[in-house]
């Protein structure tokens, strides 16, 4: 495990699981005003509903557990009732590689976390339509945020489950591999995203990362196409 001021590194084997406990808990009535209050001053067109949130990991089992999201609005509108609330969101990160180099894409000046800095694609919140099938979710989303298709990719594999301190929010980090042949559609970036290239892993630190790709990279989980 690797500590940094904004980040916790937990290295996990391709034999990583996800596994979902049910049941939510009830909130003080301190902390269900504070939420109900951010929850009133959201945005158009964002709905309440169940979402899967941290739970605990242990070993190379994650544990996720379900939670309203305006718990977790409130959260990214406030990240210091995260230790109160005890919710984290959960998120898939793929770290591509083809040849040797690495997909980065920036993101969008309009996003709550992050505008206008650089991060691996393809990434995004875990998404309950897919069940616990994270591997699945991501490679919908690389097809989504790149134009890649996934009969492209020759091996998807788990390698580490990083804490961000800041955001807060904790990601599910998988390798992608794709195959040599694969196909880079002209698509224009999604609204998540300015702008996506391929770099060489030593071309990263000329990058505004975020800081868990940015840790990521500090702790030589990625170097020359390698984790």
């Amino acid at each position: 495990m690797t500590f940094s001021r904004e980040c916790i590194i937990s290295p996990v084997s391709e034999s990583f699981e996800l596994r979902k406990v049910d049941g939510i808990s009830e909130l003080p009535f301190e902390l269900e005003q504070a939420v109900a209050a951010h929850w009133e001053r959201r945005a158009e067109g964002l709905f309440n509903g169940q979402v899967l949130v941290y739970g605990g990991l242990h070993g190379d089992t994650l544990i996720a557990k379900e939670s309203d999201y305006r718990q977790v609005y409130a959260l990214l509108q406030e990240p210091g009732l995260c230790a109160k609330l005890g919710v984290m969101p959960l998120g898939v990160m793929g770290v591509t590689f083809h040849k040797g180099k690495v997909l980065v894409a920036k993101r969008s000046e309009n996003v709550t976390q992050y505008p206008g800095e650089w991060e691996f694609a393809p990434s995004g919140g875990i998404d309950r339509s897919y069940g616990l099938d994270f591997r699945k979710q991501l490679l919908a989303e690389l097809e989504e945020e790149s134009g890649i298709s996934s009969k492209f990719v020759e091996k998807i594999t788990p390698f580490s489950v990083v804490h961000d301190l800041t955001a807060p929010c904790v990601d599910i980090c998988l390798r992608i591999e794709l195959a040599e042949e694969a196909e880079f559609p002209n698509s224009s970036p999604t609204g998540e995203y300015q702008q996506l290239c391929w770099v060489s892993p030593s071309q990263l630190s000329d990058f505004s990362l975020i800081p868990p790709c940015e840790e990521l990279y500090r702790a030589k989980e990625i170097r020359g196409g390698e984790l």
